[in-house]
């Protein structure tokens, strides 16, 4: 019996080959993705999901579990942290919930369905592995939609927020597994954050409430080092708390804060550990926010109307306020002094306190908020908190303390209680005072802005002058609609601010500012550009030529316009918004390049087309309809939008067809496959031939562009000869652009095209028919296509009944050169 043991232990001692192979193929995979990281996520994914796929399944049979299961999410952790989320999720971590542990269907959480045996070898591992699902499961949806716009992506993050409640929940069984909670917490406080700044506060509040509960639940978790997420959780909370217009429960739940703060406060000043400056300047962070947010709702309820005062109609102006008497003047500014030290934190829940989540950047209208005072002891307070911002203000400019920086390095100013404020903080209270229709408090911070003469802030003035152009054009609109009976704005008057917007995109951070002027420019200059609906410019010869009604050439500004409005909705990327929108843009801009290629008198040839206009007008349509590939791949749209989409895509898809038969019929012939030479031919003709070989060249080279494809009519007719409804639409196009074709050139031409509509028709099957049950066969049958695009194909598999009646789903492999291959 002894030597048996001895044995063993000697077996178990030696180390296993297939281990030892398995940890070298892992490192060799690992090299590869650390020296392919560059490359894009396509090329990377397929050249690490076959290996890792074929790794797997080779040693799962031949390695102890423990070492296995680690290979595999420390792989999927490489590639997460490489941003490769897809094959994280779906390679590593998900396979190893499906394929190496035992899960109990029949549990109604987490805990009973991964961790119903208790704690044992591969806990960690499993913890490791939910918590990577759900965080690349999130990645993805911001990846496919950086600004979470769609409704259907919200409540694919909510679910990922469940799944890290469920996986915190049951690591707070496990006191040792803190560090695991502890970075649940953390993902579920920064989705929280990106739902939070699209206003869906009402979504995130209950997981953060939780964030709250695990923190105080867990005793690690409650020492002063993990003390700058407590505070910011609880900070989090209460911005909640207002944004869903609940202020008390914000104030209570703050006060709480500040209570659990207090507490551990104490606890560490009778320890016997000194105190650091960083556990002070973790206390001084997490009762600066709190206090911030208590501040928000104070300095409204601390006021009582006083009846037997008589009030002024008139107020003050705030240059006015600011030189009649000095700091602090009225009661906000006394409760700011009182509350915190140092100008940036007073600055700060100036801020906080004027901030509203609701308003729109372009939007003016009165403070409302969720009070029971009157609406004239609101208006004071308002007035007070301007006129305390503005002094700030300008006293930190004149003092030379404006320094370049945001919000979050204003925030660090005020927890040291410096006196110091950043240009990014003057330039959003210089936006609150615009949402406030307070324009003196506006033109006073852009006039600072203009004097404070440093370079760096660029950004900060090209914003306010944005909203300054916004002002001056409503102001030009009411003026009108004062001499003329129509508002509508002159093209002149729009063109500043187009101009201002293109010369801001990629200088101003804030989306959704030059997002909403891009639409309101679009609002005023649209009903120019309803009549553009041809190519055709005898349809618009009524539209702002006046007497000039013979020329056919669309004016300057009309065109320019267009042109900068398009430019600006495709570096604002305004089809992940609206697709249809930014679809009729691209085809109304692509319609006037096409009618500009034409001849510039109506005596002209019809047929003589500019070439370089063609080649603008098809790359214009052809963003339309890389948009709408990008939407149907992306997004799921309702029925009226998709019927809008189909509208809009048949019209893009039939002028993309028009423009390339119109680029055909202006390339020039194909050279002789004859030589230059003959042996008959005299040296004069051959001479001839090649000056005439070495012109056609030349012209060639300086009608086609660069990078630029001029498609012939029988490569035209090769592409579509797969696509009978393409077929059809280029058809339609030829008929439509060859004017002196005989009569019966045109009905053959109509005659296919209406062959291959009729065709189609009959071949195109719904996609919501009902599948019939498929009969017993031996071989499986294909997927079927359900949608596909340019980039993107989505199969479903068919129903397969083998001979021996069990019935199964089957796969097929594909293999095309596409982005994405979906399988339902």
């Amino acid at each position: 019996d002894v030597r048996v043991a001895e044995q063993l232990l000697r077996a178990r001692r030696k180390p296993n080959p297939a281990t030892i192979a398995l940890e070298k193929e892992s490192e060799r995979l690992k090299s590869y993705i650390q020296k392919n990281s560059e490359k894009s996520t396509l090329e990377l994914a397929s050249g690490a999901s076959f290996t890792l796929l074929e790794l797997w399944s080779k040693y799962i049979a031949l390695v102890p579990a423990d070492v296995f299961n680690k290979q595999i999410i420390s792989i999927g952790d490489l590639l997460f942290g490489k941003q490769e989320y897809a094959s994280a999720k779906n390679l590593c971590y998900q396979w190893y919930l499906h394929h190496c542990i035992t899960v109990n269907c029949d549990g109604h959480d987490v805990k009973e369905r991964y961790f119903s045996d208790g704690f044992h070898i591969n806990t960690i591992t499993t913890f490791k592995a939910l918590i990577g699902e759900a965080v690349c499961s999130f990645y993805l949806i911001q990846h496919k939609d950086p600004k979470l716009m769609h409704s259907n992506h919200h409540s694919s993050i909510v679910k990922v927020l469940s799944q890290l409640q469920g996986v915190t929940q049951a690591g707070l069984y496990y006191e040792p597994l803190y560090w695991l909670v502890h970075n649940g917490i953390v993902h579920i406080y920064t989705i929280a954050q990106h739902l939070m700044k699209i206003s869906f506060s009402h979504m995130v509040l209950e997981y953060l409430l939780w964030a709250t509960v695990c923190m105080e639940s867990s005793v690690p978790l409650m020492a002063v080092k993990y003390l700058p997420l407590r505070g910011s959780i609880y900070t989090a909370v209460c911005q909640c708390y207002y944004n869903i217009s609940q202020p008390l429960q914000a104030e209570l739940f703050a006060r709480r804060g500040l209570g659990k703060v207090n507490e551990l406060a104490h606890m560490e000043n009778i320890s016997a550990e000194e105190t650091t400056e960083a556990s002070e300047l973790s206390f001084r962070a997490a009762t600066l926010k709190l206090g911030v947010m208590v501040f928000r709702r104070s300095v409204l309820e601390s006021r009582t109307k006083n009846k037997s005062i008589l009030r002024t109609k008139s107020k003050p102006t705030i240059k006015d306020s600011i030189q009649s008497s000095p700091w602090p003047r009225s009661p906000t500014e006394k409760l700011l002094s009182e509350m915190f030290t140092g100008k940036a934190a007073q600055f700060l829940a100036v801020l906080n306190a004027l901030e509203d989540h609701r308003r729109r950047p372009l939007q003016q209208r009165p403070p409302n908020p969720k009070t029971e005072l009157d609406q004239d002891t609101v208006s004071d307070v308002y007035h007070e908190l301007f006129c305390a911002g503005a002094e700030l203000a300008l006293d930190a400019s004149a003092k030379e303390q404006l320094e370049p920086g945001g919000e979050n390095y204003l925030l660090q100013l005020a927890i040291t209680g410096q006196d110091v404020l950043t240009v990014g903080a003057v330039e959003v209270f210089a936006q609150l005072a615009y949402n406030y229709d307070q324009m003196e408090v506006f033109a006073m911070l852009l006039d600072l802005l203009d004097r404070c003469g440093q370079e760096n802030i660029t950004h900060c003035r090209m914003s306010l002058l944005i909203l300054s152009e916004v002002e001056t054009l409503k102001q030009q609109i009411k003026a009108n609609a004062g001499r003329d009976s129509s508002s509508k704005p002159q093209i002149v008057q729009l063109l500043p601010l187009a101009r201002l917007l293109e010369q801001a995109i990629g200088k101003v951070d804030d989306y959704d500012l030059l997002l909403d002027t891009s639409l309101l420019l679009w609002k005023h200059s649209s009903a120019y550009y309803q009549h553009v609906v041809s190519c055709d410019l005898s349809t618009l010869r009524h539209h702002e030529h006046g007497d000039h009604s013979h020329t056919l050439t669309p004016p300057l500004n009309f065109v320019q316009l267009l042109v900068l409005t398009q430019s600006i909705f495709r570096q604002l990327e305004l089809w992940k918004v609206d697709v249809v929108l930014y679809s009729n843009v691209c085809l109304k801009l692509g319609l006037l390049f096409e009618s500009g290629s034409q001849g510039l008198h109506p005596n002209d040839n019809k047929n003589k087309y500019d070439r370089a206009k063609l080649l603008d007008s098809r790359a214009v349509v052809e963003e339309g309809l890389e948009a709408i590939s990008w939407a149907r791949c992306s997004l799921s749209t309702t029925t009226k939008e998709s019927l809008e989409l189909g509208v809009i895509h048949c019209e893009l898809l039939y002028t993309h067809y028009r423009l390339q038969a119109k680029l055909a019929s202006t390339r020039l012939p194909d050279p002789s496959p004859l030589s230059t030479a003959k042996p008959s031919m005299l040296k004069s003709k051959v001479k001839e031939r090649q000056l005439i070989e070495e012109s056609r060249k030349k012209a060639m080279a300086s009608m086609t562009a660069p990078d630029a494809i001029i498609p012939s009519w029988d490569e035209l007719v090769d592409q579509c000869a797969s696509d009978q409804c393409c077929h059809m639409l280029l058809l339609m196009a030829q008929s439509s652009i060859n004017l002196d074709a005989d009569k019966a050139i045109k009905e053959k031409l109509i005659n296919e095209a209406e062959a291959d509509l009729l065709a189609y028709q009959k071949q195109k099957r719904p996609q919501n028919s009902v599948t019939l049950k498929a009969p017993p066969h031996s071989k499986p049958p294909s997927p079927e296509l359900i949608t596909y695009s340019g980039t993107h194909m989505v199969f479903k598999p068919s129903t397969f009944q083998p001979d021996n009646g069990a019935e199964v789903n089957t796969l097929c492999t594909c293999s095309a050169m596409l982005s994405t291959v979906v399988i339902l």
